[in-house]
C-alpha cells in the first residue's frame, strides 16, 4: 500500500517537473521574441530618427515645400511615437522638442493645420493656404557632372482615386530616364481632402511634393443638369498651373492624370517634342494620346503626326502657352475648350501613331463613359526608342507640309469600303465625312 502511494506521488512529482519545464521553455521562447521585437524596434527608432534629422538639414525656404517637409517629419514622428509607446519610452518628446529647436524648423504657422500663436478659425486657415503660391526649386540645378540641368514639372492632378494613383505613382517612378540633362520635379496636386490620398501620399510618397486645391469652386455659369465636378476640374486645373507657371517659371511641364500608364519612351518623347517647339511657332503642344490608337491603326512606333485635334491624356504645356491661355482659362470642360478654334488658333499638335499613355481609370467623374467601347481597347507603345537623339525635324511645318501633300498626291484613290490600309477618298462636307469616318472606325 505504502509502496502504491510512493509511486503515485514520484508520477504526479514527474508531470509537474515537465509542466514547469513546459512554462519555463514558453517563457523563454517569449523572452527572446520580445527581445527581437525591441531590437528591431530601436532600429526602426534609429532609422526614423536619422530620416527626421535629414530632412531637418534640407528643409527648403519656400512655404509650400516647408509644408510638405514638415508633413514628412510629422509622419515618422508618428511612427516613433507608436514604437515607443509600445516599448514603454518616452524618448518621442526628446525628438520633437530636438525638432523645434532646430534652425531650419519653420515657425508653427507654418505647418498645416497649427494653431499655435494664432487665433484663426478652419475657415481663414484654409482660405490663407489657398493664398500661398507654390515655391519650387529653381527651374536650373546643377546636374551629377556639375552641368546646369533644366528642372521640368511632372504634374499629376488627382483626386479621391488612391489606388489609381498609387499605380501611376509607381509606373512614372519605374520609367523616370536614369541619365538625363533634364531633372524631372513630380508634383501632385489633389483636388479636395480625401483623407486615403492624403494618407498615401503622406506615407508611401512622402518625398514628392504635394499641393492640395481647397478652394470654392464657381459654379455662376452652371446649368441645373451640370456636374459640378467637370467646374471643380478645370478650376483645379487652372489653379495649379497657375502655381507652377506664374510663380515659378519653369520652361515647360507634363501634365497626367491619376489614371494613366506612361510607355517606357515617355519621357523621352515629351523632352525631343519639347525641342521642337522651341523651333516651331506653329505648334503649340504635343500629347502622348492617339484618339484612334486602335491595334488596326497602331503599327509603327517611330511615326509621329501633326495634327490640328487636342488628345490631351498625357501632354506638354509651356509656360509661354499658359501666360496665353491662363487670363483666360474656362471655368468648366477645360479640354473641349482646348480643342476650339480661337484657342489652337491654326497651330498643330504632335502626336504619335501608337498612344505613349493609357487610361486604366474606368471610375471617376466620366463613370466610365467610353471607356469599354473606346478607350480600353487603347494600345500602348512597348518600344523603347530614344527620341532625343533622332531627327524629327520632319515635324516642322516646312518640311512637314510638303511631304504631306507629296503623300496625298500619291495615295491611290480608294472607295468607301476598299480594303487597303492607305489611300485617299474625297468627301463633300462634314455629314459625308462622318459617313466615311464611322465606316472606317474612325
Amino acid at each position: 500500500m505504502k509502496s502504491s502511494k510512493s509511486r503515485g506521488f514520484q508520477g504526479i512529482l514527474v508531470i509537474c517537473i515537465v509542466v514547469l519545464l513546459l512554462l519555463a521553455n514558453l517563457m523563454w521562447m517569449k523572452k527572446v521574441q520580445s527581445d527581437q521585437a525591441l531590437h528591431d524596434a530601436e532600429k526602426r527608432i534609429v532609422d526614423l530618427s536619422s530620416k527626421i534629422k535629414v530632412l531637418q538639414g534640407s528643409l527648403s525656404t519656400s512655404q509650400v515645400e516647408q509644408e510638405t517637409d514638415h508633413s514628412r517629419v510629422k509622419t515618422l514622428m508618428m511612427r516613433i511615437n507608436e514604437l515607443e509607446s509600445k516599448m514603454g519610452f518616452s524618448g518621442a518628446k526628446d525628438t520633437s522638442s530636438a525638432l523645434q529647436g532646430s534652425p531650419n524648423a519653420p515657425p508653427p504657422s507654418i505647418v498645416k493645420g497649427s494653431t499655435a500663436g494664432r487665433g484663426e478659425s478652419e475657415s481663414e486657415r484654409r482660405e490663407k493656404s489657398n493664398e500661398v503660391s507654390a515655391s519650387f526649386p529653381s527651374s536650373v540645378q546643377q546636374s551629377a557632372g556639375g552641368e546646369e540641368a533644366q528642372v521640368v514639372p511632372i504634374i499629376i492632378f488627382a483626386c479621391c482615386r488612391a489606388k489609381y494613383l498609387d499605380r501611376t505613382l509607381s509606373i512614372v517612378l519605374e520609367r523616370l530616364p536614369k541619365q538625363s540633362k533634364v531633372k524631372f520635379d513630380i508634383i501632385v496636386s489633389q483636388d479636395g481632402n480625401d483623407p486615403s490620398v492624403k494618407s498615401l501620399m503622406h506615407t508611401k510618397y512622402a518625398n514628392i511634393k504635394f499641393l492640395e486645391h481647397m478652394e470654392q469652386v464657381d459654379l455662376s455659369t452652371a446649368g441645373p443638369q451640370e456636374q459640378a465636378s467637370y467646374y471643380r476640374i478645370a478650376q483645379h486645373y487652372g489653379w495649379c498651373f497657375s502655381k507652377v507657371f506664374a510663380d515659378q517659371r519653369y520652361e515647360w511641364a507634363i501634365v497626367l492624370e491619376d489614371d494613366l500608364e506612361v510607355a517606357v519612351d515617355f519621357f523621352e518623347y515629351m523632352m525631343a517634342a519639347a525641342e521642337l517647339l522651341k523651333k516651331d511657332p506653329t505648334l503649340w503642344t504635343a500629347t502622348a494620346w492617339n484618339d484612334n490608337g486602335f491595334p488596326s491603326y497602331s503599327h509603327d512606333p517611330h511615326k509621329l503626326y501633326r495634327s490640328d485635334f487636342f488628345g490631351g491624356l498625357g501632354w506638354l504645356l509651356t509656360r509661354k502657352l499658359w501666360q496665353e491661355l491662363g487670363p483666360k482659362w474656362p471655368k468648366a470642360y477645360w479640354d473641349d475648350w482646348m480643342r476650339e478654334p480661337k484657342q489652337r488658333m491654326g497651330r498643330a499638335c504632335i502626336r504619335p501613331q501608337i498612344s505613349r499613355t493609357v487610361t486604366f481609370g474606368k471610375e471617376g467623374t466620366s463613370n466610365g463613359q467610353f471607356f469599354d467601347s473606346h478607350l480600353s481597347k487603347m494600345v500602348l507603345n512597348s518600344v523603347h526608342i530614344a527620341w532625343t537623339t533622332k531627327d524629327i525635324s520632319f515635324l516642322l511645318k516646312e518640311n512637314y507640309d510638303e511631304q504631306l501633300r507629296r503623300q496625298v498626291e500619291e495615295a491611290p484613290l480608294v472607295g468607301l469600303h476598299d480594303s487597303r490600309a492607305t489611300g485617299k477618298i474625297f468627301y463633300k462636307d462634314h455629314p459625308s465625312f462622318k459617313v466615311l469616318a464611322q465606316s472606317r472606325t474612325l
